[in-house]
């Protein structure tokens, strides 16, 4: 299944709205809604969350991050750059 398939089959199971939903993962609901409709609508192209986008989802859910992982399509894609403020690690010497 597709990302937005998976949340929107929850929220509607789960009877909850995305701003609820949004609210669970601590992510905003704009990025919920982008999430759904598969793309950005400033871009029109599609999202590729991060993984701890991915991991606030899967709590959001009440799941762990490998039962997501599992059932999302085998080509969704995943953000797994490392953030620009992320300290380096070891050092250069």
């Amino acid at each position: 299944m597709k990302l937005s398939e998976i949340i929107i089959d929850y929220r509607t199971r789960m009877n909850i709205s995305q701003r609820e939903f949004s609210r669970r993962c601590g992510l905003s609901n704009s990025y919920i809604s982008f999430i759904e409709n598969e793309k950005n609508p400033r871009t029109g192209k599609p999202l590729i969350p991060t993984l701890e986008q991915y991991k606030k989802i899967a709590t959001g859910m009440g799941m762990s991050l490998q039962k997501l992982f599992e059932m999302l399509d085998a080509d969704a894609p995943v953000d797994i750059s490392f953030p620009e403020h992320a300290p380096a690690s070891g050092s250069s010497d």
